[in-house]
């Protein structure tokens, strides 16, 4: 989906006639044979590059009534990382052909380049109407129930083409493009209107995922029962908990800091807490913006560049227009996964562009810690870092590069000296890189909760798409040493970000969770749409041609989901509110009531509180919050018994306990073989139950040896 799209050096030759290609014109004829190559590549190698990733087998021991749930993916994680590999086989392709100032036959490149243009016109066309098609099933969450993922209904493709149709025409003459950039000039009194406006336009946008104690039982469970997870993350930092120490995270380690220092400053509740999040998304969001207006130098296009990427990172995946659902209040994704990348971006763009920070060691600093804060995120993002700067840095001299890597390995060792004091200071040890990579391991190698890929062509191969243009024109900038490092620099970052947090979707492979992906697939089309205006500006004389048609198609896509933009009364008028009257996805059951799922009841204290500060575990979602407000100390590393499907996860949590000099365990209800294995162990079951949110919770007394006497 590029727009690089010259068709080489000018010259009165025709026919047989050679002529030097241009480096965007060969970005086209190269990019075909690379994508045959690969293609092959990823069918013939996959397979045994997946089986050579799982040679040592799987090292867990998953509960029998969750086995069903285990779907491992030698094949597609072979094949997915040899994809991967394809877009850097692309650019250094290019690069190497481009320096050797190819000639070919003038009539070569006047056919090669539009028909390389109609393969991907054909491909995404193909793509789009395959997803039209497409029916889900998706046992994990609903067995039997079948859903459409169309994404984009047939009225916002229209929408899209007329937009897109609208944008080339103006693109095609000169005076209406100058006319436009007059409408679009900066003064200081629109620069700051446009800032403000973004800052207002992203409150209201958020306004869906602030919920109170009482209204976030009236959402989805797509967000309600996330949420639980990512609020026992913070309240294990509150209940005296240290990621990377004693408790391993699967969202964040490092963001939930700031949640539990709000809890602890303005009062303990879901609203607070919702409020935190909501904060740290609204400022990432904004760094975008400000990446925009230094990409752009001018506050009032990045901010019409802005709202597409806004509307796009808060698409509604279900529920209603009032009570959606979004990766904006599902935690995990937005702040905890996508707010340090982000951040990141716009330190980069700062550099890039010649202002603070100055020096390398500090853009590295930053990623060492998104490094730090999510593995899955944080390592794509130090990738794209990287590949930022080696696109767009002019001198590549041995000696600059190893001036980089220094800076590189500055940064990330103050990231992690930053991190050890931290957990040194609250744990007493230093921090556990492995626990990074828990979950991940326990997903990717372990094979649960995957789902394979429904279809190759669909819209994620579109996005798949964009990311290898985003890397191509940053290469063929770089062969051009275009003007703006900044914009050469953001597309490589975007390009090889987006490839890799791609790996988010294609483990679990829910049409849902490509949503997850829109925030930086709108954010790429944004840079590719202004690389395509200052083309034409660069070039004079210049036309669009259907690249750029198809860029302009895309990013259209992106401003359509501005229909999507909340009431903000609506959105006050449901926090206020309880559990809806009727089920917000279709086949779910209507949710029960559970008036003390997020607040501790206090008629359970004597329970869960034999005596105060007692070390347990309670392996309840919200085992971490129960324990602080009780006066006990939980000791669990991980989120409730959900986050522990296997033998081996229990037994660290019983050893832990041990090891704290506890005794008591506290489980939900669950299969008899967990009850069984914790007789095995010495576990004995205590009389009595408790109630949470509607869940049985049984207690649990250590009877073997010393730790039995403890009582």
């Amino acid at each position: 989906m590029g727009v690089v799209e010259g068709v080489g050096a000018a010259s009165p030759a025709r026919g047989r006639a050679r002529v030097t290609v241009e480096a965007d014109a060969l970005a086209w004829l190269v990019a075909v044979p690379v994508a045959l190559v690969s293609v092959a590549l990823v069918a013939l190698l996959g397979p045994p590059l997946g089986r050579l990733l799982h040679a040592g087998g799987n090292p867990y021991t998953f509960w029998r009534d969750l086995r069903w749930a285990v779907v491992p993916e030698p094949t597609e994680q072979g094949r997915f990382l040899l994809a991967l590999a394809a877009p850097l086989l692309f650019a250094g392709t290019l690069a190497r052909v481009a320096r050797r100032r190819v000639a070919l036959p003038a009539r070569v490149v006047a056919l090669g380049v539009p028909l390389a243009q109609v393969a991907l016109l054909a491909l995404a066309l193909v793509c789009v109407v395959v997803q039209q098609r497409l029916v889900y099933e998706v046992p994990i969450y609903q067995p039997g129930v079948a859903h459409r993922w169309r994404y984009f209904t047939p009225a916002t493709l229209v929408a899209a083409a007329v937009l897109a149709a609208g944008a080339f025409v103006v693109l095609d003459r000169p005076a209406w493009r100058a006319r436009v950039g007059g409408w679009l000039r900066e003064s200081d009194r629109r620069r700051l209107l446009a800032a403000l406006l973004a800052v207002l336009l992203t409150a209201i946008w958020l306004l869906h995922a602030v919920n109170t104690d009482g209204s976030i039982m009236g959402t989805s469970s797509h967000e309600w029962s996330p949420a639980q997870f990512t609020l026992d993350e913070t309240y294990a930092i509150v209940d005296g908990r240290t990621p990377l120490a004693d408790f391993t995270a699967q969202y964040g380690s490092l963001w939930p800091y700031l949640p539990a220092a709000a809890l602890a400053l303005f009062g303990e509740t879901f609203l607070t807490f919702s409020l935190a999040m909501c904060a740290i998304t609204a400022v990432a969001l904004l760094a975008v913006y400000a990446l925009l207006r230094r990409i752009a130098r001018n506050g009032v296009t990045a901010l019409l560049l802005y709202l597409p990427v806004l509307a796009s990172s808060l698409f509604i995946v279900g529920g209603t227009r009032t009570s959606r659902y979004t990766f904006g209040d599902y935690f995990g994704v937005f702040p905890l996964r996508y707010a340090g990348p982000f951040l990141l971006a716009w330190l980069l763009a700062r550099q890039l562009d010649g202002a603070a920070p100055r020096r390398a060691a500090w853009l590295f600093l930053a990623a060492g810690l998104c490094v730090l804060n999510n593995a899955e995120f944080g390592l794509a993002a130090l990738a794209a870092t990287v590949a930022a700067l080696a696109w767009a840095t002019p001198d590549r001299s041995p000696r600059a590069l190893g001036r980089l890597a220094g800076e590189a390995a500055l940064g990330l060792l103050a990231a992690y000296a930053l991190v050890a004091l931290l957990t040194l200071a609250r744990a007493g040890e230093l921090p556990q890189l492995g626990r990074l990579l828990d979950y991940g391991r326990l997903y990717s190698v372990g094979g649960f909760g995957l789902q394979r890929l429904h279809r190759l062509p669909g819209v994620h191969l579109i996005l798949y798409a964009t990311y290898v243009a985003a890397i191509g024109v940053a290469t063929v900038r770089a062969l051009e040493r275009a003007p703006s490092r900044a914009l050469t620099g953001m597309l490589a970052w975007c390009g090889v970000f987006g490839l890799g947090s791609a790996a988010y979707f294609m483990g679990r492979t829910h049409p849902e969770l490509l949503i997850a992906l829109f925030p930086t697939w709108a954010l790429t089309l944004a840079l590719l749409s202004v690389e395509a205006v200052e083309r034409l500006e660069r070039r004079a004389g210049a036309r669009p041609r259907l690249g750029t048609a198809l860029v302009l198609a895309a990013t259209a896509l992106t401003v359509c989901s501005l229909a999507q933009v909340p009431a903000p009364w609506t959105q006050l008028q449901r926090i206020g509110q309880q559990t809806p009257s009727e089920p917000l996805i279709e086949g779910e059951a209507p949710l029960p009531v559970y008036s003390r799922a997020f607040l501790p009841d206090p008629s359970t204290r004597a329970f869960f509180a034999p005596r105060p500060g007692a070390k347990v575990a309670i392996l309840l979602t919200t085992g971490h919050e129960i324990a602080h407000a009780f006066g006990v100390v939980d000791v669990a590393r991980y989120t409730g018994l959900y986050s522990m499907p296997n033998r081996e996860r229990l037994h660290t949590v019983v050893d832990d306990l041990r090891a704290e000099g506890g005794d008591t365990l506290y489980l939900p209800q669950t299969s008899q073989e967990v009850y069984d294995t914790l007789r095995g162990w010495g576990f004995r079951r205590a009389a009595g139950e408790a109630e949470w949110g509607g869940t049985p919770v049984s207690k649990w007394v250590d009877a073997a040896g010393a730790h039995g006497a403890r009582g």
